[in-house]
């Protein structure tokens, strides 16, 4: 419960070191850590000893805006942050924060927090709304700040000098979102290139309103969620064909079964037969979704870079649980010349 018990180098690795030698298979041990005093002992320690999964840390980051910060005497080095987060999130998962409602951030400073801390594409990353609990600094000098909250339990925020009402309703939106196409997650390939190419913030605020304007962000089947993705983008994403490719292919990730084809690319019959053929594909024990694409889809998902790659992506199903056997085939010849009768 400390978030600051990593200021210690030798009582953190103390910590690490007892659950390391008494930890059960299956066990996950989560830390809420602040992540810029991460001693490099303690990141040298997690890199050579502990296995990938064990631990899950929670970084509270906030807020980006120093001045927002700095109100509530708060110091934080974002750069140094990312850095670590960046340095050890292939052996720890990462539960990112940010609260919504600080003194001094305005609208366009969350955008920027938001914008800059889901590039660093933490499997969780939690929107959080301020809230004025009883005895709190925050609630008993809420006045100058021009606060208002609910005077009911969870007192969340509901305008102040900084943050209107319609501003706050467009972040709950761009929260639901988030929830999700993210955190569930069922679009990170496409919304990676989002935030590669676009604004990661508009994009969601402007979904979650196509979203919530069909139905309410709490009643909707898996269908809803690619359909109006799929709309969202050919509404306002025309001239990007890559993109409504990328939407496809987290739609086909999402089933363990072969669903129903998404947006018509898929190969023909004759097309099909012939890669089975020449990959010696187990058609009869697996189903396959194949679809061209020009990209590299392993560099993309990855390396989160755009390589240009014309190919073939084969996404298998077995019945059981979501694809894993995922092949990126590049003819060298004339596959398709002859089509067999």
């Amino acid at each position: 419960m400390d978030r600051t018990f990593n200021m210690k180098r030798d009582f953190t690795i103390d910590i690490f070191e007892f659950i390391l030698a008494n930890y059960r298979p299956g066990n996950v041990f989560q830390f809420e850590i602040t992540a810029d005093i991460l001693h490099p002992d303690i990141v040298q320690f997690i890199l050579e000893k502990v296995p990938v999964g064990l631990f899950r840390f929670e970084i509270g980051i906030q807020t980006v805006n120093q001045k927002a910060n700095l109100e509530v005497s708060r110091k934080q080095n974002f750069e140094k942050t990312a850095q670590i987060i960046k340095s050890i999130e292939h052996k720890v998962e990462m539960h990112l924060d940010l609260i919504v409602g600080l003194a001094l951030d305005y609208f366009e400073d969350i955008k920027y927090s938001f914008e800059s801390v889901f590039k660093l594409y933490p499997p969780e990353l939690q929107l959080g709304f301020l809230k004025f609990l009883k005895g709190t600094p925050v609630r008993d000098k809420f006045e100058q700040h021009g606060f208002v909250f609910d005077p009911n339990p969870p007192y969340q925020i509901i305008k102040s000098n900084y943050l209107n009402e319609n501003e706050l309703q467009q972040i709950v939106i761009v929260e639901n979102a988030l929830e999700i196409y993210w955190n569930k997650p069922r679009a990170p390939l496409t919304l990676k290139y989002i935030t590669e190419h676009y604004s990661i913030f508009d994009f969601f605020l402007g979904l979650g309103s196509l979203f919530v304007s069909k139905r309410p962000f709490h009643q909707y089947i898996l269908n809803d969620v690619y359909d109006t993705l799929k709309e969202y983008v050919i509404q306002n994403f025309e001239e990007d064909s890559m993109l409504l490719d990328m939407v496809s292919i987290d739609y086909y990730l999402q089933h363990k079964t072969k669903p129903k084809s998404f947006n018509n690319k898929e190969l023909e019959r004759f097309e099909k037969n012939k890669v089975v053929q020449y990959l010696k594909l187990n058609h009869h024990k697996f189903r396959h979704i194949m679809i061209p694409i020009n990209f590299d889809y392993d560099v993309l998902k990855n390396e989160n870079k755009l390589i240009s790659k014309d190919s073939i992506l084969i996404i298998e199903y077995n019945g059981v649980e979501k694809p894993k056997n995922i092949i990126q085939f590049e003819p060298t010849f004339d596959l398709f010349e002859t089509q067999n009768v």
